[in-house]
């Protein structure tokens, strides 16, 4: 929310997509970009190309349901130490009103592990990511199997 960045942002519209770490980590509780002030940004710069890590936010689900599913803007899976970690009750959820074309594969490598995480996304998502033939996922994952 810091003004200089958002003139930033505001130009990059349209033109690149913008990676936010949303949530806690690296010894902050979360103050550096919590899921409304995410949702606060979205709102602000229409049309800008936003990718939320974690979910729209790491260790802040309960927050970044209430605040960052639904908007425009592109979700991350990635959640170290592993997706295998969250409720799969609430990965379907968030998958299933978010959008799966608004999800974005992520392991936060080397934290986790890229194939487990994707075997955890299979597992959780309960075929709301996996469309059947696995081609969704794979795109997602960007591998050629």
């Amino acid at each position: 929310d810091d003004p200089a960045l958002l003139a930033v942002l505001d130009a990059m519209r349209g033109e690149f997509a913008v990676t936010i770490h949303v949530g806690k980590g690296a010894g902050h509780a979360g103050e550096q970009c919590t899921p409304a002030m995410l949702a606060a940004l979205v709102k602000e710069l229409p049309g800008l190309d936003v990718i939320a890590c974690h979910l729209g936010g790491y260790q802040l689900l309960e927050d970044a349901d209430d605040n960052v599913i639904g908007l425009p803007c592109y979700l991350d899976t990635s959640w170290p130490p592993g997706l295998s970690t969250v409720d799969p009750a609430i990965v379907r959820a968030m998958m299933e009103r978010h959008g799966t074309d608004r999800i974005v594969f992520a392991s936060d490598w080397p934290t986790a592990d890229p194939a487990r995480e994707l075997d955890a996304i299979r597992a959780q998502a309960g075929g709301v990511a996996d469309k059947g033939d696995d081609g969704e996922l794979r795109a997602l994952a960007a591998e050629d199997r």
